[in-house]
């Protein structure tokens, strides 16, 4: 069993175990068995509130183009911020969930032409909510810069 403190006296959130002598006990022939059981709205307890924080969405503009999105969804995490990004979908699906979640901003992650060589990548950050001063988004282009950086000097027509 697995327990959390924070729960008080409730804290078991899963157990299990080995239960062979249960279809015996209720008529049927001996059968080995193992089970176990995880109390979603304890789970649920321990996940707690969504942070005030400004999010921001990583969408990639194709399918070919998730592992760069994931790559900088995992830089913008490392750097503190709340980050999200969807694992099915088209982009405009992934945009659709990113403004009914309430987030902040987007990066589209997209190629930067059709016959761009050796599939360069192009970079927008839009404002999905009001940011007068554009704080939120100047901090998050400040981020993505090393990854920018590092891209850039891994093209081989630099």
């Amino acid at each position: 069993s697995a327990s959390a403190a924070a729960l008080g006296s409730q804290s078991t959130v899963l157990g299990g175990g080995r239960y062979d002598g249960l279809m015996e006990s209720l008529g049927g022939a001996p059968t080995p068995a193992v089970g176990w059981a995880a109390g979603i709205e304890r789970l649920a307890m321990l996940v707690g509130e969504r942070s005030d924080d400004p999010s921001i969405a990583v969408i990639p503009d194709r399918p070919e183009l998730d592992q760069q999105a994931r790559k900088l969804a995992h830089l913008l995490r490392s750097a503190g911020f709340n980050t999200r990004i969807a694992f099915r979908g088209n982009a405009k699906r992934h945009a659709e969930i990113a403004k009914r979640e309430g987030v902040d901003a987007a990066l589209y992650v997209r190629q930067a032409s059709a016959d761009s060589p050796n599939g360069e990548i192009d970079l927008h950050l839009t404002q999905l909510k009001h940011d007068a001063d554009n704080e939120f988004l100047n901090k998050v282009w400040e981020a993505v810069q090393p990854w920018i950086r590092r891209l850039s000097s891994e093209s081989p027509n630099q």
